[in-house]
């Protein structure tokens, strides 16, 4: 019995021990723990740009790999719940890159990444007409109004106009919306299209925009320059996009996500002239 009770301790103390380890080193679990990683780019799940169980792993996914298998370069995406695991692979791990998307780089972090364009969005405000008396046409008449977020972008210009911001960690904000938590919620119409393609088919009338003029934001992929390849795999990504860009491959990952075929050639050319530039 005495025999047992000191192997029993000793498992203990190792599973204790290991424990610690793990913890004190951050997230490990990886992709490349399970299969061999090529060019490991990690990213948060976020889709419709990024997910495990989406059609090509999601828009950004599909260009980005498109565009590397374009000039002969295999990649391996690892998709991770939260940017802060994103984060530590990129810093800590000095991993070859990352999705930008989720993520907040502070100016340090910016000099030692390569961001290089791969996707244009227009993002706009959205609420539910049904859930609304007004009909407001800009932020300033949005006083006292509940805006929810998942992300850390700013909200000084929201806050401004005595706009009640509210921070979800977890859940979906269409949820949020749709029950009434929250009283507009901001989307990309890429992301706005997802949704209604997934859930509301019907429905996408009770949408409406409060701001006329949609912001354009640019989706990259950040690139490691303390990784040994960062700077070359930044100019075959580029060099890449080019050719799908050129080729009409672009253009056809698009159609899956946006309906409007003047849209997609506008995305097209203002992506060419970014790289080219």
């Amino acid at each position: 019995m005495k025999k047992i009770n000191l192997i029993a301790h000793g498992v203990f103390m190792f599973t204790l021990f290991y424990a610690s380890v793990v913890l004190a080193t951050g997230p490990r679990v990886t992709q490349s723990m399970f299969e061999t990683a090529e060019n490991e780019i990690f990213a948060v799940d976020s889709p419709p740009y990024i997910g495990s169980d989406l059609d090509l792993g999601g828009v950004n996914t599909a260009i980005v790999k498109a565009a590397l298998k374009a000039v002969d370069i295999n990649t391996t995406v690892t998709m991770l719940p939260l940017a802060k695991m994103v984060q530590y692979y990129l810093l800590e791990e000095q991993a070859l890159g990352v999705f930008n998307e989720k993520m907040i780089f502070s100016n340090r972090d910016k000099k030692g990444l390569i961001f290089v364009p791969i996707l244009l969005t227009k993002e706009n405000y959205y609420y539910l007409k049904n859930k609304q008396q007004s009909t407001p046409h800009s932020l300033t008449e949005l006083a006292g109004w509940r805006y929810g977020t998942n992300t850390a972008d700013s909200t000084t210009e929201l806050e401004k106009h005595d706009i009640k911001v509210q921070f979800f960690r977890h859940g979906s904000l269409l949820d949020k919306l749709t029950a009434g938590e929250v009283d507009f919620i901001r989307l990309s119409e890429i992301k706005l299209n997802w949704i209604v393609d997934q859930h509301l088919s019907a429905k996408i009338n009770l949408f409406s925009a409060i701001k006329a003029k949609p912001d354009l934001v640019l989706q990259s992929v950040a690139f490691n320059k303390k990784h040994a390849q960062g700077k070359s795999m930044a100019k075959k990504l580029k060099q890449g996009l080019l050719v799908i860009l050129n080729n009409g491959q672009y253009a056809e990952i698009l159609k899956s996500y946006l309906n409007n075929a003047d849209e997609i050639k506008s995305r097209v050319q203002s992506l060419r002239s970014l790289l080219s530039s």
